[in-house]
């Protein structure tokens, strides 16, 4: 089950795309649902057709989530408590994602809507893919472009390096406590290049996209971190990864 969170208005966009679209429609094995809300946007999504000997065995209709959108501003998270949310279950293995997202929070509202989903859910991953180093000639001038379009990203000023991304993680509860197993681990753009992609695959993208400026690619590299913890079970596999 995949779980989506964006603005109303990027919600009601993606919503009426989903509609209009014919395959998606006339897929035989999921059907467009949309929940009814008396206070915002609805919760909308795609279920999966049960067959009938699911029918039977269940005794009636069988619900088989398979992808929610939640039409809300995150910093309202903390706020809404996770049984409203539709399809987030508390009792199973949960994998939070955040690409570039949670940096333009400041960094206590950041830590709030993680604090929602990890006093929630007790088996939890999480991966965060975010800027570091800013205060290098790079990192300024990153931060300068985004000051000149109205932005900034107050996280990076905190969790400037991967050590400190990885403290953040373990402060949230993503390490092991008495019986729970748990960690944090990160690395950088440049790391995940020269050690996890193997070389047919560097062959085969350097083919499709000549890079010139291998020096400028390295810089860039530098300043962009994956990071991830767990904690709980379903996340076994994670401790040996580096």
């Amino acid at each position: 089950m995949y779980h989506e969170f964006d603005f109303p208005d990027v919600a009601r966009l993606k919503h009426a795309i989903v509609r209009k679209n014919t395959v998606l429609q006339q897929d035989d094995k999921e059907v467009l649902f949309e929940e009814s809300s008396e206070d915002g946007d609805p919760e909308w999504g795609f279920r999966g057709k049960p067959s009938q000997s699911q029918i039977d065995t269940a005794g009636g209709e069988v619900e088989e989530l398979n992808y929610i959108f939640h039409p809300l501003d995150l910093r309202s998270v903390p706020s809404t408590p996770l049984s409203t949310l539709k399809g987030i279950y508390n009792n199973i293995p949960t994998l939070l994602i955040s690409e570039c997202c949670l940096c333009y929070f400041p960094t206590s509202t950041a830590h709030s809507i993680i604090q929602v989903f990890s006093e929630g859910i007790p088996d939890l991953g999480i991966i965060l893919y975010e800027p570091i180093g800013p205060n290098d000639a790079f990192g300024q001038m990153m931060k300068q472009n985004l000051k000149a379009r109205g932005l900034s990203m107050p996280t990076v000023a905190v969790y400037e390096d991967l050590d400190a991304q990885k403290k953040r993680l373990r402060s949230e509860g993503f390490d092991s406590k008495e019986e729970v197993t748990g960690g944090a681990q990160a690395i950088d753009i440049e790391g995940v290049w020269e050690r996890w992609v193997g070389q047919d695959e560097k062959e085969r993208v350097d083919a499709l996209e000549g890079l010139d400026e291998v020096e400028e690619w390295i810089v860039l590299a530098r300043h962009y971190a994956i990071v991830w913890g767990w904690r709980g079970g379903g996340f076994d596999g994670w401790e040996n990864v580096r």
